[in-house]
């Protein structure tokens, strides 16, 4: 009779434990792909923080740290567009020089003002926290080099209470850097 009992209470014993590590993976698998939701959904606006800079760039000769001015630009602001007619380098012919004007919220937000105020604010963040934007011009080489950074102020943990990176698999989103300038248009902040 001893024994009976005992193997029942080692089956209970294994069914449990079974079910506690089949739970655990399960856990591991379902954050994993949580994570990789919330970070496509953030690389996607930081890739269109980091497209805004650069008009932002273009019309202005430098990047902004500001997000009022960024916001601004990208609701009023307007991109030029100059149409060259001709060969420039050719002597023999008239070069014409059409410059044209394009809003940059039609331009790069099909005209949406929603997405443009929505655009510091981090996606499924719980604090509505926001993207960090800094900028700068750097001496790299004796020649000033306009930089920028894109980073993630609220990075994805699988544990709630944790606030610090534990590994490199944990640190933030990033795009640019404040010490070199690489803007590697095709780079994943992910990597």
């Amino acid at each position: 009779m001893k024994i009976v009992a005992i193997r029942a209470v080692l089956w209970v014993l294994i069914i449990f434990l079974a079910y506690k590590v089949g739970d655990t993976i399960y856990q591991d698998i379902h954050f994993a792909k949580v994570k990789g939701q919330k970070e496509s959904a953030r690389v996607v606006k930081m890739e269109k923080i980091r497209e805004l800079q650069f008009v932002y760039r273009d019309e202005y000769r430098k990047f902004t740290k500001d997000w009022d001015t960024l916001l601004n630009f990208a609701k009023i602001g307007k991109i030029t567009i100059v149409k060259v007619i001709g060969d420039p380098s050719d002597t023999t012919i008239d070069v014409v020089r059409d410059t044209n004007y394009v809003k940059v919220a039609d331009s790069l937000f099909h005209g949406n003002i929603a997405k443009i105020d929505s655009l510091p604010y981090i996606p499924f963040s719980k604090e509505n926290k926001k993207f960090s934007i800094d900028a700068d011009k750097i001496n790299l080489r004796q020649v000033f080099v306009d930089v920028m950074e894109i980073k993630d102020t609220d990075p994805i943990f699988q544990d709630p209470e944790q606030t610090e990176p534990n590994g490199p698999d944990e640190e933030p989103l990033t795009i640019g850097k404040m010490y070199t300038a690489n803007y590697d248009l095709n780079r994943d902040p992910r990597k």
